[in-house]
């Protein structure tokens, strides 16, 4: 068989595999799903910050040897969190895998790790591409991420325009001013301050980068300040936008979307069930060929809306 042979040993190519994949570890592309997922959590973190929206009214003010007054915690939506799996698996023949003196299946290694992270940059832009629509992804009260009915227990919260805007100077400042804004599931104020993150498909990346970046006022000649520019307010950056995101796997280029860089605000979150891995090199009798599996299994999802201001002009 092929495994008495040097060139053929399922041992030796598979440790060549990893090997190539090692050295790969990301770095020869540019990738997006950790920025855009924020939050990358295990499965046991997931259900410790489960609850962290379920609403809870304001202490109250309990006069000295006063009777403390209680409130129950408002179970405000539930939702399951299911991972995908993602596989792939690749054969050559005996023959080839005899004959194998140019490290062909080694250099697969380097392949098959950049398209599952392909896969996982393609899987992190639900929260641009799917934020319109709750069957793609929603958050625990049943609304799409983009929505101007998030419920309140007295009233609606909205993190979306009620008229879409393209991305520009008032725009920009009114999703600033939006997110700090939000509020609680119990209506008290529940305000993101910033410094915030915009993210925007290629059609939009040198205007993100000079509306952030100017020190005056882009997009016109009034000499105000840049109001949301990386360099003003420097200390407190409260409203400022100091980091953008250009994905390609946006699939609108007008959409945009402003969140903030703090993980513990946004509620994004990727959950690895386990990382990218490549099982044992097998051999296939019935066809003569031998067969290598890679697969990983992980989640994009949400825990509120809070702390992302999405726009979704046509």
């Amino acid at each position: 068989m092929a495994t008495t042979t040097t060139f053929g040993n399922p041992d030796i190519m598979r440790a060549n595999l990893l090997k190539a994949v090692k050295t790969y570890d990301g770095k020869p592309q540019v990738t997006f799903y950790d920025d855009l997922a924020g939050n990358l959590l295990t499965t046991e973190q997931l259900f410790e910050v489960a609850a962290q929206v379920s609403g809870l009214p304001l202490p109250s003010v309990t006069p000295e040897y006063g009777v403390i007054p209680t409130a129950s915690m408002t179970q405000v939506a539930r939702k399951q969190y299911n991972y995908q799996k993602r596989t792939l698996q690749f054969r050559w023949s005996d023959e080839s895998f005899i004959n194998d003196n140019y490290g062909i299946v080694k250099g697969y290694g380097t392949l098959i790790a950049g398209v599952f992270a392909t896969a996982k940059d393609i899987a992190a832009a639900i929260y641009l591409n799917g934020c319109t629509a709750s069957s793609i992804i929603a958050t625990p009260n049943g609304q799409p991420l983009a929505s101007t009915a998030h419920p309140l227990e007295t009233g609606t919260d909205s993190n979306t325009f009620t008229t879409q805007q393209t991305l520009g100077v008032i725009a920009l400042e009114d999703a600033t001013t939006a997110l700090m804004n939000q509020q609680a599931y119990k209506n008290y104020p529940s305000p993101k301050f910033g410094p915030f993150q915009l993210e925007v498909a290629p059609r939009n990346n040198h205007l993100s980068a000079r509306l952030i970046g100017a020190d005056k006022q882009p997009q016109s000649f009034v000499n105000d300040p840049n109001s949301v520019g990386g360099k003003a307010n420097v200390g407190r950056e409260v409203g400022i936008v100091t980091k953008r995101v250009v994905s390609p796997f946006f699939t609108n280029p007008e959409w945009w979307a402003l969140r903030s860089i703090d993980n513990s605000k946004h509620n994004r979150f990727m959950l690895s069930r386990y990382g990218f891995k490549i099982m044992p090199i097998v051999y296939d009798e019935d066809n003569d060929s031998w067969k290598v599996t890679a697969k990983e299994a992980y989640l994009f999802d949400v825990f509120d809306y809070r702390g992302t201001f999405y726009s979704t002009p046509s």
